[in-house]
């Protein structure tokens, strides 16, 4: 590349960087009067670099008015006048809430100079704004969602990105995905050309960043798969979204910043009107899938609680899956010692409602020893179907008489079996489990009748050492997943040991008078267990090491109000507590990191998950030498006929 040449493409991408917008003050947004209901989604306006504020200098308060919406301005000029167009067209998303991000969200402007001479990505100034951006986009979409009267739990959200609020909108819907509904941006600098939903002129241009940060670009492609609705505007030419094809001249105002002029607003607001109505008909964000285990005691004297539970099967069947299409449930039945079995797997976790309908019709009532029964048992077994499914685990156990405690045969004791289940001990092996139900199986009974007047046969010979029998430490952490436990119990709600066990996990006890009573219990905890939290942890797929970045758990869901415990490095210390749903973080070195959210509500109740990311060294992703960048064959002068001193654009 000749000297003439460099100079000429140094000067036009200056020209581009002076263009490129000019400084903002921020303030909040707030709305007329609260909503009524729950909006399906809410606007999140992002301005492009260095936008001043939309709407100052519009009268003494320099506010603009959307709908039912009155903004301070930090939607910047150009997007504002797409919300304009949007609120004007559309009287009937009047109520369309817009959640605005404040200046915690810097939206740098260009400064020429240093992004020529900036050595990778992590380095440019604007990059460094937009991410701090996503932080600031997700604590504003946090305090909407958490804290503010308008906020609904399941309220999804559209980001609407302009240039540099383009790159925050794309970081930000990969950081909390299940939250968005869709994404609209406009003069991408990530875009990659003709991907799905590209749309105008310049749709098979390709963005600067993705131009000359390539290994970074190539990272972010994975955005135009995502499930959110997605729409991107890019006028030929434009050298944000366009930079090959680009044929700018110094002090021309350019594609990039004559979006929304004349019809193409109209035209775009209806686009925006579409995304906003078909997220409207989307179901509300919900819980994660809801997996149930339900432990029968079908030793004689359960008979008619047994028939109920057939008789309505299907009903409880189709509410667990009605609190979630993802839900699945097994089915353990167990009895006492001298009986065939102590406790076995009728169903294995399944989603299919049939077979855990054929599954209830097979079981019959008979057998039992004394009055207590092997509840225990029949718990742990029920834990064990559930053991490697995601989201929230419970067990409903249906009973009429008390555990032993502790089982003589298994070991199991009221002590082992909290533990069990708040996850502080694994779950029993099963080849362990049936070790110790063979053994269990030559302990003579001569008493078969069932119910409290029968006789408890305390001089039982112990065949199995205790599993455990010290209760759980206060600050003794989980290692396994914990399960929830109901207790539906025809011979009254915490009347033994069971009742104290259900508390500790979150559960209720359900006391029953009558068969009559299963299924409406039954139904009851089925409802409870699909409200209990469900942890959502997200972050960027990239992380600079020695930069602050956002971990998020907002898309956990449970009863509020939650509390959001970070684990940043796996190491079992709790780093960070709060009730917003996400924390900052700077992880100093480069490498992997396994990073632990724990979600609890006001019932104590938790869910814990735990993603790897991916922290690289600031001189990743370095800029590609202006000689090796694409330039258009049908562009051969690239670049501006000015004069002056320029520079590559590498931000």
């Amino acid at each position: 590349m000749s000297e003439a040449h460099v100079k000429r493409v140094l000067g036009s991408i200056f020209s581009v960087l002076v263009l490129l917008l000019g400084i903002v003050p921020f303030l909040a947004m707030s709305t007329v009067a609260a909503q009524p209901s729950c909006a399906p989604v809410a606007l999140v306006p992002i301005r492009g670099s260095g936008e001043g504020r939309a709407g100052s200098g519009e009268g003494a308060e320099g506010l603009k008015y959307y709908g039912s919406n009155v903004s301070n301005g930090y939607e910047g000029p150009t997007l504002a006048k797409l919300l304009t167009a949007f609120y004007d067209q559309n009287p009937s998303l009047a109520n369309t809430p817009i959640i605005e991000v404040d200046d915690r969200y810097p939206a740098t402007a260009v400064n020429a100079g240093v992004e020529a001479v900036v050595p990778n990505l992590q380095s440019s100034p604007v990059y460094s704004s937009s991410q701090t951006g996503v932080n600031a986009t997700i604590a504003a979409t946090s305090r909407f969602r958490f804290h503010d009267s308008r906020g609904c739990k399941s309220t999804k959200f559209i980001l609407i990105g302009y240039s540099q609020g383009a790159m925050v909108a794309r970081d930000t819907a990969m950081t909390i995905p299940s939250l968005i509904a869709g994404v609209y941006s406009v003069g991408d600098p990530w875009q990659k050309p003709n991907a799905s939903n590209v749309t105008g002129d310049g749709r098979g241009g390709r963005g600067v960043f993705h131009t000359n940060y390539p290994r970074a670009g190539a990272a972010r492609d994975a955005f135009y798969s995502a499930a959110y609705a997605k729409h991107s505007l890019c006028h030929a030419k434009d050298p944000v979204c366009d930079f090959a094809g680009s044929t700018w001249t110094a002090f021309n105002d350019g594609p990039h910043l004559n979006y929304f002029n004349g019809s193409e607003v109209n035209t775009e607001a209806s686009v925006l009107a579409r995304m906003v109505s078909g997220a409207s008909t989307a179901p509300p964000v919900g819980t994660s899938a809801l997996n149930v285990a339900f432990v029968v005691d079908t030793t004689g004297s359960m008979s008619p609680y047994i028939a109920d539970a057939r008789a309505n099967i299907t009903t409880i069947s189709q509410n667990v899956l009605r609190t979630s299409p993802n839900s699945k449930f097994s089915l353990v039945e167990y009895k006492d010692y001298g009986d065939p079995f102590i406790a076995k797997t009728v169903v294995p976790l399944t989603g299919n409602a049939a077979a855990l309908d054929s599954g209830i019709q097979s079981l019959g009532a008979d057998g039992g020893g004394d009055y207590p029964e092997s509840v225990f048992s029949g718990v742990v077994e029920g834990v064990r179907t559930l053991q490697g499914a995601a989201g929230t685990s419970a067990v409903v156990i249906l009973r009429d008489a008390p555990p032993h405690d502790p089982e003589p045969w298994s070991g199991l004791s009221s002590d082992s079996l909290r533990r069990i289940l708040l996850g502080v001990d694994p779950v029993p092996s099963a080849a362990d489990s049936a070790a110790r139900a063979i053994n269990a199986r030559t302990i003579p009974s001569e008493d078969r009748e069932q119910g409290p007047g029968a006789p408890v046969d305390s001089a039982v010979t112990r065949v199995a050492p205790p599993v455990a029998l010290s209760a759980p430490a206060a600050d003794e952490a989980p290692s396994y997943p914990s399960t929830i436990l109901y207790d539906v119990n025809a011979g009254g709600a915490s009347s033994d040991v069971i009742g104290s066990i259900v508390d500790a996990t979150g559960g209720r006890n359900f006391g029953i008078g009558t068969p009559g009573d299963v299924t409406t219990s039954i139904l009851d905890a089925v409802d409870d267990a699909g409200e209990a939290p469900a942890a959502v942890l997200g972050a960027l797929p990239t992380i600079t090491a020695g930069k602050e970045t956002t971990l998020s758990g907002m898309a956990s869901v449970g009863v509020a109000p939650l509390s959001f415990e970070f684990d940043f490095e796996n190491d079992g210390i709790v780093d960070a507590v709060n009730v917003d749903g996400f924390a900052g973080h700077v992880f100093e070195r480069p490498g992997v990191y396994t990073v632990t959210l724990t979600v609890r509500d006001p019932r104590g109740r938790s869910s814990t998950t735990s993603m790897e990311v991916n922290v690289v060294a600031d001189n990743e992703n370095p800029q590609v030498p202006i000689d090796e960048v694409p330039t258009d064959p049908s562009s051969p002068t690239f670049g501006s006929s000015g004069s002056g001193d320029g520079f590559t654009f590498g931000s």
